[in-house]
């Protein structure tokens, strides 16, 4: 069993044929992939300039870290209102207000969406000025807030 599954064995049911039907378990395990990826706000960069997430199509390039292109293989798309049991805590969207990081506008992030971060203080102690932190350790930062997305 994943963490995730054992965690919340006495909210969900699964028995050994779910454990191998992705599409089941996907239908069943609904907070699956709520704490990762990207909402639909995010902009990011493909080929064709800036695009929100919620534009983006199988296919379409994007750039990468390193400069290049790379498609998007797969794409999937959860509407938070699909749920069907309210969401623990720890899998609440995670607001960044206006200014924190250069950001023009408030964003919402998942807890383990990794965010790219430049920092002098990394550059100093570790030879490296970026840093890949999951948005979950922002939560530590008092004008990071958890929001109830129910």
């Amino acid at each position: 069993m994943t963490m995730f599954r054992n965690t919340f064995a006495d909210v969900f049911h699964f028995d050994d044929r779910m454990a191998t039907t992705g599409q089941h378990l996907r239908r069943t395990d609904e907070f699956l992939d709520l704490a990762q990826g990207f909402y639909g706000e995010t902009v990011l960069q493909t080929a064709r300039g800036l695009r929100r997430v919620s534009s983006i199509l199988e296919g379409e390039k994007m750039r990468t870290f390193t400069g290049g292109l790379a498609p998007v293989l797969s794409i999937e798309r959860f509407a938070l209102a699909r749920l069907r049991h309210p969401m623990p805590h720890r899998f609440w969207p995670l607001s960044l207000p206006a200014g924190l990081f250069g950001n023009t506008r408030n964003r919402f992030v998942a807890p383990e969406q990794c965010l790219l971060l430049q920092s002098d203080l990394a550059a100093r102690e570790l030879g490296k000025p970026l840093l890949l932190v999951p948005a979950k350790v922002l939560g530590l930062l008092p004008q990071v807030t958890a929001v109830n997305p129910g």
